[in-house]
């Protein structure tokens, strides 16, 4: 075995990187994993040259963080390290510009690529990365083994989950449902609050949740409560759509949000699907250990593969 540096798209202060790599720190048993912030320009030879391979996992890897992950992956090809992007989200403005050829090259140049649903493989496509892709899920949905327990008694209310500092946007939607006399609490997911905790949280509120990460509508499929995903961030809408559960755009007025709302809250997602998503994720995290090692471990005979994407080109 050897180390690896583990970091994210997201900020560092964001619940969600952290469960993202945990999930990593878990995943690779044997690894001695640094995790970090993406360093900066004067940190990143010295960061490389500490370990074997860089692992960049969930997230928009491909979107504001670009520039940053670009510039790692550049640096570990440099110095011989292996490069692997893990569960990545791919933000719909990658398929034109400059953003789109530094796209290209990051994604042919990743020993490892597997982005996190299909519209992601579709917008790198474009982008002019060289198809198909293998697509996974998101590493943190490998946690999901010990989030056992079910989901208190139905109940009326809806819990909004906001992110720390409160994006101005996820406020508006919870007054939205406010100004429309619906029983609505907000939920604030601060740095303090793991992922696993907000999952226990929003399992004992018994009710709907409204969420505009997509960390936590996996939190809300986990604890089997309905949920309706709000927001642009890359791979949210796909998610929901195979979790059967409504997505809405954030300009969504007052009442086709509380129509949403009504529409999901006989059910939380499918077992089916939550299964599905946690064996595509379990696959990306077994494939990620057999590239690391070089192919050399047994799990070679038990991979059975991702599908690939888009579909137009998959083979």
């Amino acid at each position: 075995m050897g180390r690896v540096l583990v970091t994210t798209a997201y900020r560092w202060s964001d619940p969600a990187g952290r469960a993202v790599v945990q999930s990593l720190s878990e995943g690779l048993p044997g690894w001695e994993i640094r995790s970090a912030a993406l360093p900066d320009r004067l940190d990143l030879g010295r960061a490389v040259r500490g370990v074997d391979a860089v692992v960049v996992a969930g997230g928009p890897a491909f979107g504001a963080p670009l520039a940053g992950v670009a510039r790692l992956a550049r640096s570990a090809r440099r110095h011989g390290r292996a490069v692997a992007l893990m569960g990545v989200g791919v933000p719909a403005v990658a398929s034109s510009g400059r953003a789109a050829r530094q796209i290209g090259r990051l994604g042919d140049g990743a020993d490892l690529l597997i982005v996190s649903d299909e519209v992601a493989a579709g917008l790198l496509s474009r982008s002019g990365a060289t198809p198909p892709f293998r697509i996974g899920a998101d590493p943190v949905w490998t946690l999901l083994d010990r989030w056992a327990g079910s989901p208190s008694e139905r109940g009326g209310a809806v819990t909004v989950v906001v992110p720390h500092p409160p994006a101005a946007r996820a406020l508006a939607v919870a007054g939205r449902l406010a100004a429309l006399a619906v029983d609505c609490t907000v939920l604030s997911w601060t740095a303090g609050l793991g992922v696993l905790d907000l999952r226990d949280a929003l399992a004992a509120s018994g009710g709907v949740a409204v969420v505009c990460q997509l960390h936590a509508l996996i939190a809300a499929a986990a604890a089997g409560v309905p949920a309706v995903a709000v927001g642009d961030e890359p791979g949210l809408e796909p998610l929901a759509r195979r979790l059967r559960q409504p997505w809405v755009p954030w300009d969504v007025d007052g009442p086709a949000l509380d129509a949403a709302v009504g529409a999901t809250s006989a059910a939380g997602p499918p077992a089916a699907a939550v299964k599905a998503e946690v064996a595509l994720a379990e696959e990306a995290m077994r494939l990620l250990r057999i590239v690391l090692s070089r192919g050399e471990t047994d799990e070679m005979e038990t991979l059975v593969g991702l599908p690939m994407g888009p579909v137009s080109l998959a083979w």
